[in-house]
């Protein structure tokens, strides 16, 4: 780049190695399915080379087991994050 001249902004799609992407997950009483999503979801992500990424599960006040899922899930992976609702 020659002094004076802009940086060309990047026009591509393309996710940048620094770039952070969070995947919001509402819940509401997905106890039977929550594992399974929580695996496919970031296996679908992993797969993203480059790619940082959070997962924000979003527990709307669920009444069976939701919350200790989540509980055990973030424990287990940091990229984990849960906000509930009650």
């Amino acid at each position: 780049m020659k002094f004076g001249q802009a940086e060309k902004p990047n026009t591509t799609n393309q996710i940048t190695n620094d770039m952070l992407v969070s995947i919001i997950v509402p819940c509401f009483n997905e106890e039977k399915v929550l594992r399974d999503t929580y695996r496919r979801i970031s296996g679908m992500a992993s797969k993203e080379t480059g790619t940082m990424y959070e997962l924000v599960f979003i527990d709307d006040g669920s009444v069976d087991g939701t919350q200790t899922i989540l509980r055990e899930l973030a424990l287990e992976d940091p990229r984990v994050k849960v906000i509930r609702f009650s």
